[in-house]
């Protein structure tokens, strides 16, 4: 059987960082990837918040260099913390819009409606994903610990 603090946060979605025992039972593995998961946040904010010419490159089309950056932040974020996936989707968009927001003053910035769909777009697919692996991984274990 599936345990509640397994599998949410009592408001009937999946939260985050349970079914992955590896993670979940190291405590030093944990605190690493929450380390980068955070380190992915400020990461991007203090690329929103520098010139644009003095951006690193990534030879990468724009709309998919934000999706790649978003899509990490979610998934890290998804898998280091055991917040509901709808906390984490509703968070990551409010993240997402405050980034655009940013933009508005910075005189070599521009905020733009598409880069925030994007953004959105991109931390709720990587929360969903790290969600789904993990409902599979519960899932799984659930089987082998029935069948034993």
């Amino acid at each position: 059987m599936i345990r509640q603090d397994d599998t949410s946060q009592g408001d009937g979605d999946i939260n985050a960082a349970g079914a992955f025992a590896g993670v979940r039972g190291n405590g030093v593995v944990l605190r690493a990837l929450r380390m980068a998961a955070w380190t992915w946040v400020v990461g991007l904010v203090m690329l929103t918040a520098v010139p644009a010419a003095e951006r690193p490159d990534t030879g990468l089309p724009h709309d998919l260099e934000h999706f790649v950056a978003f899509l990490g932040a979610g998934g890290l974020l998804a898998l280091t913390h055991k917040w509901s996936a709808m906390r984490l989707a509703a968070g990551g968009i409010a993240f997402a819009l405050l980034i655009e927001l940013m933009q508005i003053p910075l005189s070599s910035r521009h905020a733009r409606v598409l880069d925030f769909v994007v953004d959105a777009a991109a931390v709720v697919a990587g929360v969903l994903a790290v969600c789904g692996l993990k409902l599979y991984a519960i899932r799984r274990r659930r089987v082998t610990q029935s069948a034993q």
